[in-house]
């Protein structure tokens, strides 16, 4: 039950009698419709080096699948190398002699090699910046590919690792807190908040691996779990605690609170790397431009909107007065699914893009938890539609944001760029067409 306390009373009467869109049931397409036109398909590859391509994909998945053991130096050693070896080997292609669409497979295939490697940089950096917060990662590092290597273990040896291990995350966790409790400019530096929040990641990080490791042979082996279980538990509460310590003490982070930004910026150079890698033909400053002219444009059209609606040039009032426009509680789900089935008949029937009656009807409808929709505060899409709304356990004051922020205008906008034509179509095109270069994937194309 919502609380009918009088402010939220008073709004939902507003929208009580708001109607809803059209509610008659869709019926799926008939099945025999879900399949193609196979002779369309039947086709010469539109790439020469769409085997490479693929070729790449499966190999790396599977160096990654053996290799899989974040942040450990074995593992971005070997990434290293096979980078480069694909880089090498590519140079050997004469590009000249490839199609056009082998081209454009040569040219993203070395971008893609070229941002992996950079990323090898930027995980190096990491583990550089957050050794002096945990210099004891190696032992974690060394057990867990020692596993997968399937060396035999010794389980006595094992757990004298597993007691020097909890020591010294003992003694990483007490220097700390000394350094917390000195005077300013006495004992030990105070660790940087961003390196504090990057080594909580990596103790978290560490956990999920020493987790994993355990379980292969607790139970299996019974000298294991007679020799290793109550030391492996007191390296589990060290880590915990450890982070806990960063995260409060220095991130500011509490638990059950909301995250703080933490970050650094990462400079001109770094930006312009990470647009190389997208391919995207423009500096910072020539997009910060962009940008401006385009918010200029926006901030017109809104100014013409007001007008419209009898406020002058007063866009903000006419915003708020929109945000008024939204569905009673629970009726989210029925504007949501009519939103999308409008957006369907639009497109077809202005002969906008075909949607393939499989693509019509495979998505499905999920309702966002309290907690998500604080991280999430609009609706999500692709597959699934993902609907934000309020809920009873929510305060008033999130209750009528949920709704106001969801109302029937923003929502409209939302449901066409979440579904069709937006990510469950470009999702369901994008398994079907080329998809050999989802290898490729970038946030700009589905964004």
């Amino acid at each position: 039950m919502f609380p009918r306390s009088a402010p939220l009373a008073a709004a939902l009467t507003l929208v009580l009698s708001a109607p809803l869109l059209a509610q008659a049931p869709a019926a799926p397409a008939a099945v025999g419709s879900y399949v193609p036109d196979l002779a369309t398909l039947v086709r010469r590859p539109a790439s020469d080096l769409q085997d490479v391509v693929e070729r790449f994909t499966a190999d790396r998945y599977a160096l990654l699948w053996r290799w899989d053991v974040p942040y450990s130096a074995t593992r971005r050693a070997l990434q290293r190398e096979f980078y480069a070896d694909w880089l090498a080997r590519t140079d050997a292609i004469a590009f000249d002699s490839l199609s056009e669409g082998g081209r454009v497979d040569w040219l993203l295939l070395r971008g893609r090699l070229r941002l992996e490697q950079s990323l090898l940089g930027e995980e190096d950096h990491f583990i550089a910046e957050t050794a002096p917060l945990v210099p004891f990662a190696n032992t974690v590092f060394d057990l867990a590919e020692a596993r997968r290597n399937l060396e035999t273990m010794d389980p006595a040896a094992t757990a004298d690792s597993l007691a020097r291990l909890a020591a010294r995350i003992d003694t990483a966790r007490r220097a700390v807190e000394a350094a917390l409790a000195s005077p300013a400019g006495q004992g030990g530096a105070r660790p940087d908040k961003l390196a504090a929040y990057h080594a909580a990641q990596l103790l978290e990080s560490l956990r999920g691996t020493l987790d994993r490791w355990f379980k292969f042979y607790d139970g299996y082996d019974p000298l294991f779990t007679w020799y290793a279980t109550a030391p492996y538990k007191k390296v589990d509460d060290g880590l915990k605690a450890y982070r806990r310590l960063l995260r409060e003490h220095i991130v500011g982070a509490k638990e059950g609170e909301d995250e703080p930004i933490v970050g650094r910026p990462i400079g001109r150079e770094a930006m312009l790397a990470d647009l190389a890698a997208e391919v995207i033909p423009y500096t910072p400053e020539q997009l910060v431009a962009i940008a401006q002219r385009e918010f200029t444009w926006s901030e017109n059209e809104m100014k013409r909107a007001a007008r419209e609606m009898g406020y002058g040039d007063d866009w903000r009032t006419a915003l708020e007065k929109v945000k008024t426009d939204y569905v009673p509680p629970g009726r989210q789900p029925d504007l949501v699914r009519d939103l999308v089935r409008e957006a369907i008949a639009y497109v077809e029937s202005h002969d906008l893009v075909t949607v393939p009656p499989l693509a019509q009807d495979m998505w499905r409808m999920e309702m966002l938890s309290p907690a998500r929709q604080k991280e999430s505060p609009f609706f999500l899409g692709g597959e699934t539609i993902w609907v934000s709304y309020p809920t009873d356990s929510m305060s008033e004051e999130d209750k009528l944001m949920s709704m106001r922020g969801n109302n029937i205008h923003f929502s409209r906008a939302t449901a066409f760029h979440e579904m069709i034509p937006g990510h469950e179509l470009q999702g369901f095109m994008s398994q079907r067409y080329a998809a050999y270069r989802n290898a490729f994937a970038t946030p700009f194309y589905i964004e």
